[in-house]
């Protein structure tokens, strides 16, 4: 289930989106939480 390491590489962008979403992610559960518990 493990993509090649030469496929991991040409996705690059992906990678770096998904890292994007993942601090957004929880920026956004950090926003929410303070906005229901203020």
């Amino acid at each position: 289930m493990t993509p090649l390491p030469d496929s991991r590489a040409a996705h690059t962008d992906t990678s770096i989106y998904s890292i994007f979403m993942r601090y957004y992610l929880r920026f956004l559960i950090k926003f929410i939480g303070v906005g229901l518990n203020p």
